[in-house]
């Protein structure tokens, strides 16, 4: 399948991410009205772009404004979210109700939070692979700088949403145990049509695939699991494993290893999902 209509199918997926996604499309079109070097042309000094390549770098430039504008409003939202109910959890007991309804509120956020990070991936790996297509082009190499600036743009630094999964986890974690301690007679919640289904640490880990890049520089990788949301249906066996890996041996202190390391993971996944076009 070729990586545009790997786009279109997650744009598919996530309807409330629709337009979302690189435009894969169009940054091709304009790439192909760049003129192609002759073997052994010389570069034109930094500056002196083509008017087409300047064009390409305005749209790539534009999609990337957006995706961040659209990450950090998420990211506020989420982060409001998660201390509404951190607040309430940490009040004056709640009734069985009530934190049931904080169950599904959790899942739900926990879901949304997974999303992001993986919707940051796909972005990444796209902005990655046409950076790619336009170097080969155009014969001038933006994309080792262009991808060293986007690992610290907003839209790549999930630090915050990863942690907010995490958060999850172990709220629904507390909530799970306290509906057990209250529940003297309660088979009826456990039976219930509108029980929730509860989330699975370790499977989150086991499926961990993504880019965290804190403020501080800092990179680790973090995604999907299936028990919160389908998102991870078509990442590679291999790919989540491999990714997997890399996150257990995250370490704060181990900054630019661990940046490195996550620009390699990623990179190996776009050379993964590259097809001929």
């Amino acid at each position: 399948m070729k990586f545009c209509k790997v786009l279109e199918s997650q744009s598919d997926r996530f309807p409330e991410l629709n337009h979302m996604f690189l435009n894969y499309k169009a940054l091709k079109k304009k790439i192909k009205l760049i003129e192609p070097r002759a073997p052994g042309e010389d570069v034109p000094p930094s500056g002196q772009l083509s008017p087409q390549e300047s064009h390409f770098i305005a749209a790539l430039n534009e999609d990337v404004d957006k995706f961040n504008a659209f990450f950090i409003e998420r990211e506020e939202e989420a982060v409001i979210k998660m201390h509404a109910m951190n607040e309430e959890l940490g009040g004056a007991s709640t009734s069985p109700r009530r934190l049931q309804a904080l169950e599904e509120d959790l899942v739900n956020l926990h879901g949304e939070c997974v999303m992001y990070v993986h919707w940051s991936l796909i972005n990444y790996s796209a902005v990655s692979k046409i950076l790619k297509k336009h170097d080969k082009r155009s014969g001038v190499l933006m994309r080792a700088p262009y991808l060293a600036n986007v690992l610290h743009q907003p839209f790549s630094s999930t630090g915050v949403m990863t942690r907010l999964v995490k958060r999850c986890e172990e709220l629904v974690d507390r909530v799970q145990r306290a509906r057990s301690g209250d529940a003297l007679e309660g088979a009826t919640a456990a039976t219930g049509a509108a029980a929730v289904r509860p989330l699975q640490p370790s499977a989150v880990a086991a499926t961990a695939a993504g880019v965290e890049s804190d403020a501080d520089g800092s990179c680790l990788t973090a995604e999907a699991a299936e028990p919160c949301v389908s998102a991870m249906d078509d990442v590679p066996p291999a790919k989540r494993a491999c990714l997997s890996v890399a996150h257990k041996q995250q370490t704060h202190t181990d900054q630019v290893a661990s940046a490195a390391r996550t620009k390699s993971v990623l990179d190996m996944w776009v050379s993964l999902a590259e097809t001929a076009s």
